[in-house]
């Protein structure tokens, strides 16, 4: 099952924590404009729904990214679908706190809503926020086919668009030292039954592959990357807003749950 993240910002006004009124977080769903007259351009019928309308909201977008719920609260680290590898895990900003004693009604009041369905619950600062350190590195991977690996290998560049996991008629995935191998005009012989695991096609005998064998090649590619840069639009679109809160305001927070 897929996993989603539901949570409000805090300000601390008079000792008092209260739901934050300013619409400063950026929707990560809003359609503008230019963007609707294109939808309309293949639909004419296509009209904006209501949470699609609003540029900025009172409260961070609740878009799905596991990454990102991955350093907030050590959900879905290194794990996607059906916990399919994903990479290395991040560093976790903290291990997740529960709902705090003084929060807002209204929060108390989702949790309420959710019960059971909704689990590891805690909430961030903006000094939490700060004081994590962003300039760590990790691995992550994802499945590409072979021609994308091919403009891609020895930079460290990582691909638009990733799967987790591929199968089909004679798709086979394989790592990136067997990938470089066929790409020099080599013929690899993987081991039988699922060398990559839950990656490769379930097999009784061994795969010869090569550039001639007629398998749709798919590679298991790695990448490092810096969190300041991975998470830039996270910074920009939940961390940034809150800092300009705390200018306002005593303290600002993030309190969060998510839900399977």
């Amino acid at each position: 099952m897929g996993c989603d993240i539901h949570g409000f910002c805090e300000v601390k006004k008079n000792g008092v924590w209260e739901l934050n009124t300013k619409k400063v977080f950026k929707n990560d769903y809003y359609l503008s404009d230019e963007k609707l007259e294109e939808r309309r351009k293949k639909n004419p019928d296509y009209d904006r729904d209501e949470w699609q309308m609003n540029e900025f909201e009172e409260h961070p977008s609740d878009s799905r990214n596991y990454d990102w719920f991955a350093i907030l609260a050590d959900v879905r680290n290194g794990r996607g679908f059906a916990g399919i590898r994903t990479g290395n895990e991040f560093d976790v900003m903290a291990e997740p706190k529960g709902v705090p004693d003084d929060c807002t009604d209204e929060w108390k009041q989702k949790v309420e809503d959710w019960k059971s369905d909704m689990h590891s619950h805690s909430y961030l600062s903006v000094d939490e926020f700060d004081k994590f350190d962003w300039n760590q590195k990790t691995t992550k991977s994802g499945v590409i086919p072979l021609d994308e690996y091919k403009e891609l290998r020895g930079s460290n560049k990582y691909p638009q668009s990733w799967s987790s996991f591929i199968s089909g008629p004679d798709i086979i995935t394989i790592d990136m030292d067997s990938a470089d191998m066929i790409l020099d005009g080599k013929t690899v012989v993987l081991d039988a039954y699922e060398p990559l695991g839950y990656l490769s096609k379930k097999s009784s005998e061994a795969e010869v592959v090569s550039l001639e064998s007629g398998h749709r090649i798919y590679v298991l590619y790695e990448w490092d990357v810096l969190y300041s840069e991975w998470f830039d639009w996270k910074i920009e679109s939940i961390i940034e807003p809150m800092r300009k809160l705390k200018e306002e305001y005593e303290d600002v927070r993030y309190v969060f749950g998510f839900d399977n």
